[in-house]
């Protein structure tokens, strides 16, 4: 298999696959480590929040338009505000700047890694990232909780949040799909003077049931 002048799951890959002989693996890596610096970032200074625009860019239009891409919107004062709020969620007391940019960065990369095509999946890809760390204090309580109250507690929140992870996996792919199902049949055998049922067969004597395709 040539990875050279084709993509994968959006990602255009290098032509240096073969120029450099780097396998198909690492000419993947290659294509998504230029992904990620197509995307804004953040950096903060007290309360500012500063919205530094994609690296290697020497045309700033460019470089803004391929920041607003990354995250699935090209209206200026929804880019903005998405940055902000994923500086604001981040930012927590006793958090220096660079912990608050490293999280709001880290938002910003979840965002872009699940190429949001519009604002609705761009703000459910927050979402998401937002639930998942959540998910991860909670499950450091967990581990460290010495009593059985806050040990229920957190485990009571660490499933919920699981719960909620999974929920918004789910509608993103709905989303995605228009809400629409397909029914994919494999393969399908039936014997002379035989029927093909879909769905659930029972079976006589014991009383069984058989799941048949």
């Amino acid at each position: 298999m040539t990875l050279k002048g084709s993509h994968i799951d959006g990602l255009s890959l290098p032509t240096i696959a073969d120029d450099r002989g780097l396998s198909d693996v690492e000419a993947i890596a290659v294509a998504k480590l230029d992904s990620a610096a197509r995307r804004p970032r953040v950096e903060m200074e007290g309360t500012n929040v500063g919205i530094v625009p994609p690296r290697n860019s020497s045309k700033p239009n460019l470089a803004k338009a391929i920041g607003c891409a990354a995250l699935g919107s090209g209206d200026d004062d929804f880019i903005i505000g998405l940055i902000k709020a994923a500086a604001f969620i981040s930012k927590t007391q006793g958090k220096s700047d660079a912990d608050v940019a490293a999280e709001a960065n880290f938002i910003l990369a979840v965002v872009n890694g699940l190429k949001p095509k519009d604002e609705a999946e761009a703000m459910l890809a927050t979402q998401m990232a937002v639930v998942h760390r959540a998910t991860m204090t909670y499950a450091k309580r967990l581990e460290s909780a010495t009593g059985v109250g806050e040990s229920d507690i957190a485990e009571r929140a660490l499933n919920r949040l699981s719960r909620t992870y999974t929920v918004q996996v789910e509608a993103l792919k709905r989303y995605r799909s228009n809400g629409t199902q397909r029914v994919i049949v494999e393969r399908v055998v039936v014997n002379e003077g035989g029927q093909a049922i879909v769905g659930d067969v029972t079976h006589g004597g014991r009383g069984s049931k058989n799941g048949a395709r």
